[in-house]
């Protein structure tokens, strides 16, 4: 669920019953990027929301049964990491880390244009103009302008999106020291702390 401007007061009710009602494992929130209406009395509402969600299902972090394989702690190590990015972004307005987007991810519409990112109106190609030749639009000049600009235009400035910090978060070696700690915090049954 998406917590916003328009549901932020009825988000925690809506998740207690989804996790009474529905045969889930983990409620994954994801915090609205861009306006969440009125910046200036929603913001701090919708980012606190969106941790008690993300904190109430915090136990799914922690050691279930000894079940976990050393890939879950990586994966569960990066959602704890995270989760304390998305706070700090929305908070700052400044992300401590790169953005995949138009590195590692794309957004490919049902027009068959291509972009880095859905935030910005960049568009990398078509598919169809390029006879479905993604490589030939990931390689080009429109996406190595895009790479080159992520992080300074308007749009990319306090950018939390969910979908492009999970494959920068591994490869930006300052962020390795937080998903080991955040592996050994889960490792140990320690839960996330609060923002």
């Amino acid at each position: 669920m998406t917590v916003h401007g328009l549901n932020y007061d009825k988000v925690i009710e809506t998740a207690a019953w989804v996790r009474a009602n529905l045969p889930v494992d983990v409620l994954k929130p994801i915090l609205v990027r861009g306006d969440p209406l009125n910046p200036e009395t929603l913001g701090e509402v919708c980012k606190t929301t969106y941790l008690n969600v993300v904190d109430h299902d915090a136990a799914w972090l922690g050691m279930r049964e000894g079940r976990f394989s050393p890939f879950d702690y990586l994966v569960h190590a990066k959602e704890k990491v995270q989760r304390d990015i998305i706070a700090e972004t929305s908070q700052s307005g400044v992300a401590p880390l790169t953005c995949a987007g138009g590195r590692e991810t794309a957004v490919i519409y049902p027009t068959g244009d291509v972009a880095g990112c859905e935030l910005r109106g960049d568009v990398l190609g078509n598919l169809r103009e390029a006879g479905f030749d993604f490589r030939t639009i990931w390689l080009g000049k429109q996406a190595h302008r895009f790479r080159i600009t992520a992080g300074q235009v308007e749009a990319c400035q306090g950018c939390y999106h969910h979908c492009f910090i999970s494959p920068a978060l591994f490869r930006t070696p300052k962020m390795w020291p937080r998903m080991v700690k955040a592996a050994w915090d889960i490792y140990r049954g320690s839960s996330i702390a609060v923002a």
